[in-house]
């Protein structure tokens, strides 16, 4: 009888471990999160999303109309070419985002044709109708990747911090956004319009070396597979 009422002792269990070598579970500590790396590489990622289409909406189309001596008319459209093509390049890349274990490869094959497009933008000369093309080209190169970047910034935020891990990568955004117009705008006044292109085309080798960076930070690398 006294076997039966004694009572086992408590075990208790250490946290399970992530690819960044924290704890998988950070929601015990509200700011435990922002030590992990993949938080920081998805900030820097969205901040080169930012600066590359600030550059784009802001002083592409000026400074294709002075590359290309583009009519006015052509011009005030390139911004709208480039977001319908970026919109269908989303819906696409939606398709595709088949196996999230290819996400990053993805994100990498897009935007390397994304960046070939804007130095083509730059410094090739092209016919005036083309340029229209070339936004269209572009913008629905960078939209193929971008769900695979929303899976590889999830497939990097450990159980219970998805929430806090989004606000703070997104927040990339609005520092892009901020810092984009005021350097690629120096360039115009130094009239360099040549180099928007270069300066989007670096934001984009930036973005395809985090997405690399992420896919090693995942934590559900092991349990990979479809979506």
């Amino acid at each position: 009888a006294r076997e039966a009422l004694r009572v086992s002792p408590i075990r208790r269990e250490k946290p399970a471990t992530g690819a960044d070598g924290g704890a998988a579970d950070v929601s015990q500590s509200t700011l435990g999160f922002m030590k992990l790396p993949g938080l920081w590489i998805s900030f820097v990622y969205f901040f080169g999303t930012a600066f590359a289409i600030g550059g784009v909406q802001t002083f592409g189309p000026e400074s294709a109309a002075q590359l290309h001596e583009l009519p006015a008319a052509q011009v005030a459209l390139l911004v709208s070419v480039y977001m319908v093509g970026s919109a269908v390049g989303a819906l696409v890349g939606g398709y595709t985002m088949g196996d999230i274990r290819y996400a990053e490869r993805i994100v990498s094959l897009s935007l390397i044709v994304a960046l070939s497009v804007a130095l083509a933008i730059g410094y090739l000369t092209t016919p005036i109708w083309m340029s229209s093309v070339l936004f269209g080209m572009m913008g629905f190169a960078a939209g193929v990747g971008t769900p695979a970047r929303d899976l590889l910034v999830k497939r990097a935020a450990p159980p219970g911090a998805t929430g806090r891990i989004y606000g703070i990568v997104y927040s990339g955004l609005d520092v892009g956004v901020a810092l984009a117009p005021a350097l690629f705008g120096f360039m115009m006044d130094a009239r360099w319009p040549a180099g928007i292109w270069i300066g989007v085309a670096m934001a984009y080798v930036l973005m395809i070396v985090c997405a690399n960076m992420l896919a090693r930070h995942s934590v559900e690398r092991a349990a990979g597979g479809r979506v």
